[in-house]
């Protein structure tokens, strides 16, 4: 199209009365001009207006052929349309408003469903040809472990099939330079790391090969987050000079925003920064495991390949250094893709909220059809009137189709500002499992996922009204055929019904097993006396408290000085937080072997290094033996307490007391105590764990627990007193109640269940809105007949039965559909579940009384309306 064809279709847009007024004058003039032509051959003038007229033709044809020629003649059809289809939609505005509200939940939900589905899963990862890269995984006989820097060394050179490989592992340091010392994540990674990953920082550079090198100067790259967070995204930080565990480092770059992987972290470090990963066991020993790796594919390969070619290397390595994995621990390698690796602990919920969301949609969308086929079946007369007088079934669908759309217009933009409300609460929980939450938006994808559902919505409901409504024979004689029909004897109007019931159980069943879940989780016992213990995190200067001696020191001080607090019950102190998220509790797994009377017997198992006090602190009973000693410590009186689970697996015969139980490949410690089992994580049994003397392991960070006659917030200021006094360059952070550590750990499961309810609650009120609709439906398009029934002696206990009995029917159909898709949905549900089994009957009776209830409930005013029909006054109607 030319632009003189463009501005002039511009004109009949914007400028259609000149054009009409144009139009008006040429027409005139052309007749005027046919007159004086008339006069001349010797007409009288009345005459010659008269023949003009013949001769011209209609003016009204030839205003429609000059519009034609515009090309703006569709615009004045879909006007029409519009207007058309305005007047109609606000004749029934409880049905129009029933629609939109079903269309905007619809919508609304599945757009932010599929706005967290599309962030995770969908969206490209922001590194370099992100399908290329990999993390390598060792597994050993006793699980997945990490890589020893030789590992790594090999690996570089035996792993053909991989253009790069790059070590990563995580530490914290000590920033020194803010009012408060401050606790930060580091990544510290090899020189190569960010051109694995395939990113460069957005200011400054990357780790150059020589900074990773012994006695190198410390520098950092920081992430985008901490940047942001905490210097306010200061332009000019580049050269800035922080202290960080007594020691210098200049910032060198600043990182673009990125999911944190493969472990969260405030900063990134090469490698010489780490004291352990440059000593000489951590550089020389294979049997130093302290680093995960990283791998891109080569571009002539793909990751199944990859897998094979890891798994040969690991193989040649193992057969090289064989007195290095004499023990069975041979290198088993594999790889998975990062994008699976990033969210595959996600995965389960996600399923579960998709699976939701689609049925609630379908839900909607059956209940959104049965209105509108309500609508279409009681204008079928009319639309019989259209079709003798010539309408064609084209016209008829462009109108109804512009119907449906315009109620899918309004339903989607509502729709949007509910996904928009939503998006953050889903966000969160997403948070909880992945990395990548950072990157779920309300995007133009998102958006033009709403505009799509509702066009394919809108364009479906129309062709589906134009079929119901349109008469079976389009002829003038089809008008005798059209038929007062029942609603309720309309085989596709009852699938409706139908389907609308069966998903409504579905999503109660659902939200009934979520919520059966959440409660177990509430109410399970956990070991531990949580209310009234505060608890803290106190991560040590590993520079300034590099041996066992001085940590040990440290805690020591700290848990005397805070004991001194007025109110303080017990300090007790850990090196894992129970009942945190994973990545928060901090235990150790480790191989527990045994001597029994039958030999020794190897078990995995958690190890956590506690304080005499920790028990008393977080209330765990001493169920044999006693708690520990300053002897226990000793290397050659070394002393463990063992819990319940491990002691009668290991020793059912007799008591644990006295017993030997060795830690890895460390010496030999003999069982002095038994104390009552507890969970590490909520929804995971005791485990099989042994305690060991805080002095004999003193971590690098520890959790602090401590137990009060008051409120434990109000001890929070006293707490960092005490221990600031021990120690005024010591980091305070993770603050919190042991309750509201377990009330966080709870609070996935129990948002994953609010959003199902959700759901639920949403798909039975719109089916009972379905459902009273269309019994009201079929009551009123029946009236003729319930009067002639009644003239004829029915009674109305009979009428309303009949009624009740129809509603009845649809239900009973529904809940045996509802339960093949319950069943469905169950097994989805399967995986975030606690204690419930996915076909737990009692949730599923309850959901049939509950259900059956609620349609016969839904039934009983039209039914009642059609008991008290007058006779006369209907077969007058």
């Amino acid at each position: 199209m030319t632009i003189p064809q463009l501005r002039f279709r511009a004109r009949t847009l914007f400028g259609r009365a000149e054009l009409e007024q144009q139009l008006d004058e040429e027409l005139q003039f052309h007749f005027d001009m046919q007159v004086a032509v008339n006069l001349q051959t010797g007409m009288s003038p009345m005459v010659a207006q008269t023949m003009a007229r013949r001769q011209f033709g209609s003016v009204s044809q030839h205003k429609d052929d000059y519009r034609d020629r515009w090309g703006a003649r569709w615009l004045e059809a879909l006007a029409q349309d519009v207007r058309s289809g305005v007047r109609q939609l606000l004749v029934s505005r409880g049905t129009s408003l029933a629609i939109v509200t079903a269309l905007a939940l619809g919508i609304g939900v599945s757009t932010a469903v599929f706005s967290v589905f599309h962030g995770v899963l969908l969206e490209p990862l922001p590194y370099g040809q992100a399908d290329r890269l990999v993390r390598i995984q060792a597994a050993a006989h006793t699980g997945e472990r990490l890589f020893s820097a030789p590992e790594i060394r090999d690996l570089r050179i035996e792993a053909r099939s991989l253009a790069g490989l790059a070590e990563f592992h995580f530490m914290y340091f000590i920033l020194l330079d803010n009012q408060e010392p401050q606790r930060v994540s580091a990544g510290v990674v090899s020189a190569n790391f960010f051109d694995v990953i395939g990113v460069s920082p957005v200011l400054g550079r990357a780790f150059v090969p020589s900074e990773e090198q012994p006695g190198a100067p410390g520098v950092i790259v920081l992430s985008h987050r901490y940047w942001a967070r905490e210097l306010g995204s200061d332009p000019h930080v580049i050269g800035r000079v922080f202290q960080m565990n007594d020691r210098a480092h200049t910032v060198v770059g600043v990182l673009p925003p990125l999911p944190d992987f493969p472990e969260e972290a405030d900063i990134y470090l090469p490698t010489s920064a780490c004291p352990l990963r440059m000593s000489e066991a951590g550089d020389q020993s294979r049997a130093m495991h302290l680093v995960s790796a990283l791998g891109r594919v080569s571009a002539d390969t793909d990751i199944s390949r990859t897998r094979a070619d890891l798994s040969s290397a690991g193989d040649r390595i193992s057969a090289r250094y064989e007195e290095d994995y004499s023990d069975g621990s041979a290198l088993r390698l594999s790889a998975v893709s990062v994008g699976e690796d990033l969210t595959w602990r996600f995965r389960p919920t996600l399923s579960v909220l998709l699976a939701s969301a689609s049925v609630l949609l379908l839900s909607l969308c059956s209940s959104v059809g049965a209105l509108l086929l309500a609508g279409a079946l009681q204008r079928r007369r009319a639309v019989a009137m259209q079709v003798a007088l010539g309408a064609w079934r084209g016209r008829l669908f462009r109108q109804f189709a512009t119907e449906s759309l315009l109620l899918t217009t309004v339903g989607t933009g509502i729709g949007l500002v509910l996904a928009s409300q939503s998006l953050p609460w889903l966000t969160s929980l997403a948070a909880r499992y992945t990395p990548r939450a950072t990157e779920i938006h309300l995007d133009s994808t998102a958006v033009l996922f709403a505009v799509g559902l509702s066009l394919g919505i809108g364009l479906l409901c129309g062709l589906y009204q134009m079929i119901a409504s349109t008469p079976g024979v389009p002829r003038p004689d089809a008008l005798v055929l059209v038929q007062r029909e029942s609603l309720a004897r309309q085989p596709l109007f009852r699938a409706l019904i139908v389907l609308q019931i069966a998903v409504s159980f579905a999503l109660l069943v659902g939200a009934g097993l979520t919520l059966r879940s959440v409660t177990n989780l509430e109410h399970v016992e956990t070991g531990y006396q949580t209310q009234d213990v505060l608890t803290l995190r106190v991560s040590t200067d590993f520079t300034k408290y590099a041996s066992n001696e001085q940590r040990a020191e440290l805690y020591e001080r700290a848990i005397a000085g805070v004991q001194a607090i007025p109110g303080v019950v017990a300090v007790g102190v850990s090196s894992a937080l129970p009942l945190a998220d994973p990545g928060e509790i901090g235990e150790e797994t480790a191989s527990i072997t045994t001597r029994t009377q039958s030999g020794e017997s190897s078990v995995r198992g958690s190890v956590q290094s506690v304080s005499s006090d920790y028990f008393q602190s977080v209330g765990m009973d001493l169920v044999e033996g006693r708690l520990f000693l300053a002897s226990d410590a000793a290397a050659a009186t070394a002393g463990a307490i063992v819990n319940q689970r491990l002691a009668a697996r290991q020793w059912p015969a007799t008591s644990a007391i006295g017993q030997r139980l060795q830690i890895g490949r460390g010496g030999w410690m003999t069982v002095v105590g038994v104390v009552s089992d507890a969970r590490q994580r909520l929804e995971q049994q005791p485990a099989d764990e042994v305690l060991l003397q805080l002095r004999l392991r003193p971590p690098v960070q520890a959790r602090f627990f401590v137990r009060s006659s008051l409120d434990p917030q109000q001890l929070e200021s006293a707490v960092r007193s005490a221990v600031r006094r021990v120690e005024p360059q010591q980091p305070i952070d993770s603050v919190q109640t042991l309750e509201g550590v377990r009330e966080q750990s709870v609070a996935p499961a129990r948002l994953t269940a609010i959003l199902i309810a959700l759901f639920a609650v949403i798909g039975v009120v719109v089916s009972t809105v379905g459902v009273t609709g269309v019994v009201s439906a079929s009551v009123t398009a029946r009236t003729r007949e319930f009067g002639l029934q009644m003239a004829l002696g029915a009674t109305r206990a009979r009428l309303l039965r009949a009624v009740l009995g129809d509603g009845l029917e649809l239900a009973l159909w529904g809940l045996a559909i509802g339960a093949v898709l319950a069943l469905l949905l169950s097994q989805a549900l399967g995986a975030v579940l606690f204690e419930v089994p996915p076909r737990d009957i009692p949730t599923f009776l309850a959901v049939t009384a509950l259900l059956l209830t609620v349609t016969l409930g839904a039934c009983l005013v039209p039914a009642r309306r059609a008991a008290l029909v007058d006779p006369s006054v209907a077969l007058r109607g």
